[in-house]
């Protein structure tokens, strides 16, 4: 039916187009002499032009110097835990689900456009299974336009994901169903090994106006804005530099934030190194706070590509919300624990900071299975001289297996063991562990 549709439609709308197989690798003919051209002539017909479907991963129509890809993703998700607020009630669960529909359209010259629907509920919350279809979940994830600059840089305006590096930061929260988008500007190139970028977002707007739907009763705007410039070196190892400015002229609060990152390896060894100083002002007093990560694991020459690997972050505080490290707009799932109890840095530690020291195994046994297993110990940076500054435990153990090329199964387990900074901090009833479970089936071209 497919292979039906694609030829009614190329035949519809590309009536003289020819049907070509993708190019080959194979060597050029030999160049032999060839007799002077003879004049052109003003009634001939172009070249037919070439179409033909691209092979590999994805799916890719080819017209000519166009490239069109369709991005179809469907994600399902059963989650279940103990409500992960350390009180005695029932064990919670819930489906939802993901689906989005876009496209991207690119011309050989630099040129392209896309546009990303993206659809996120829970299963059952509709009201009525026939008359409630609103659709409140439904959105643009991503709409954009690249314009290619000289041959060695664009632009892309619009609503757009950014992740930079390991997400320390900067990133799209993937794992959430939702996931983030930006909406603003950026101007980035690469020449060689050297990767840079300058970038703008609008994160919140408080004007309104008649085209937008600003929620009233905003009373300050707030802007990033980033420079950011990464090289890689021959030897597999790698260097990024970034500076952020969050914040805005009419908002209390607005930090500076500079550091790079330093991560390669050496033969089995690999290691990943980030350190950041925030200098932020708040209400005309200044703050200043850091964060540094350390990651450093050996994959062992054994059957499994079995990788032990020990890591340490910390995030400074001096014990209120506005001295402590701001980790902006990160992906803060992949470091601070599956389950979430540390999503939001400084608000989830109540200002106590962070240090979390911890140690995993990785393996795969099978080509398309992989297996992690990640224990945590959550410290408070600052210690509370009534509340002390354990935070709690969590044992995260994950299962990654690759059905089809373009189908996944995750699954996890995790458990929380709240400690007395945490329990105290928190008012935490009587149930000081919590446990937590998800599956996720990932489809996507």
């Amino acid at each position: 039916m497919i292979d039906y549709l694609l030829s009614l439609t190329l035949t519809a709308t590309v009536s003289t187009a020819t049907v070509a197989t993708p190019p080959t690798d194979a060597p050029p003919p030999a160049v032999v002499a060839a007799a002077p051209a003879a004049p052109a002539d003003p009634g001939a017909k172009p070249p037919p032009m070439p179409v033909y479907l691209q092979p590999g991963p994805g799916l890719q129509l080819i017209l000519g110097e166009w490239k069109l890809k369709p991005l179809l993703q469907y994600w399902a998700r059963f989650i279940g835990d103990t409500g992960r607020d350390l009180k005695d009630g029932p064990f919670l669960e819930y489906v939802g689900q993901r689906g989005r529909l876009g496209l991207d359209v690119a011309h050989a010259n630099g040129f392209g456009v896309r546009v990303l629907v993206q659809d996120v509920r829970t299963w059952g919350e509709e009201t009525d299974t026939l008359v409630d279809f609103t659709g409140d979940g439904l959105d643009v994830q991503e709409a954009y336009v690249d314009l290619p600059l000289f041959g060695v840089a664009k632009v892309r305006v619009g609503r757009q994901e950014l992740v930079l590096d390991e997400a320390r930061l900067i990133g799209n929260v993937i794992w959430t169903l939702r996931a983030r988008s930006f909406d603003g500007v950026r101007l980035e190139g690469t020449w060689d090994a050297l990767h840079a970028k300058l970038f703008y977002a609008k994160v919140k707007e408080r004007d309104q106006n008649p085209d937008g739907h600003v929620p009233a009763g905003v009373s300050t705007d707030r802007d990033l804005a980033l420079a950011y410039a990464s090289y890689t070196l021959p030897s597999k190892h790698y260097f990024s530099l970034l500076y952020a400015y969050d914040g805005s002229a009419n908002d209390s609060k607005r930090t500076h934030t500079l550091g790079p990152v330093l991560k390669g390896g050496f033969g089995a060894f690999d290691y990943l190194i980030e350190a950041y100083l925030q200098v932020g002002k708040y209400n005309e007093q200044v703050e200043v706070a850091f964060l540094t990560a350390a990651n450093f694991g050996y994959t062992l020459d054994v059957p499994g590509k079995l990788r032990p690997f020990v890591y340490l972050d910390v995030v400074s505080s001096d014990g209120t919300p506005n001295g402590t490290f701001d980790t902006l707009y990160a992906t803060n799932h992949k470091f601070y624990g599956e389950m979430d109890l540390f999503l939001n840095l400084p608000l989830h530690t109540a200002g106590l900071g962070l240090i979390n020291p911890g140690a995993g195994l990785s393996a795969q046994p099978y080509a398309k299975l992989k297996l992690l297993a990640t224990y945590f110990d959550f410290l408070g940076y600052k210690e509370d001289p009534n509340l002390g500054r354990q935070l709690g435990h969590e044992v995260d153990v994950r299962a990654i297996w690759t059905l089809l090329d373009s189908v996944q199964l995750h699954a996890l387990y995790g458990v929380f063991i709240a400690g007395d900074a945490f329990q105290k901090r928190f008012g935490a009833g009587n149930d000081t562990t919590e446990h937590f479970v998800y599956t996720t089936l990932q489809c996507e071209i």
